[in-house]
Parts: C-alpha cells; sequence; structure tokens
C-alpha cells in the first residue's frame, strides 16, 4: 500500500518490499530476471502456471551479462514465492 511506499511499518513490522528485498548484486540480477520472464512460464492446462521457463531464463541472463550460478541457485526460490502467491491468490 502507500504507507509501505513511504517507508512506514505495516501491522508492526518491516514492508514486504523492503523485507524481502535482493541484498547483493546476484540477488538484484536473479529478481530482474524473474521480472522479465512474466510472459515466459511454463504452464499446465491441469494446473495452470507450473514456474518459470528456465531455457528463456538462462538466455535471458547470458544475453544481459549475467552470471548463471547465481541465477540457477536464486530462481528457483523467486519462482516458489511466485506459485505461492499465485495459489493464495
Amino acid at each position: 500500500g502507500l504507507g509501505c511506499a513511504r517507508g512506514e511499518r505495516i501491522g508492526g513490522g518491516q514492508c514486504p518490499y523492503d523485507e524481502h528485498a535482493p541484498l547483493s548484486a546476484e540477488g538484484h540480477e536473479a529478481w530482474d530476471v524473474a521480472m522479465r520472464l512474466g510472459t515466459q512460464l511454463r504452464v499446465s492446462d491441469a494446473v495452470g502456471v507450473i514456474g518459470f521457463d528456465y531455457g528463456v531464463a538462462l538466455a535471458l541472463a547470458d544475453a544481459l551479462g549475467y552470471g548463471r550460478a547465481a541465477l540457477v541457485e536464486l530462481l528457483p526460490a523467486i519462482e516458489a514465492g511466485m506459485l505461492e502467491a499465485l495459489c493464495d491468490g
């Protein structure tokens, strides 16, 4: 919400955007790739979205000059959060 955007505490805690923000250059790169993958998802007719297309993710990382090693370590955690949010929504 707006309060969070102003840096205010939400429900006595830290803003989720701040709490879960990437802390390293590699984390920012993985987050950037994840945000660019919004239209490149693996989808199942029975389930819906089942995850990122990792082939596209790696190609995108290469094109942007990002390291693959950190991406393959961090992207699954971002993917899990996305899938959890989609299931809750």
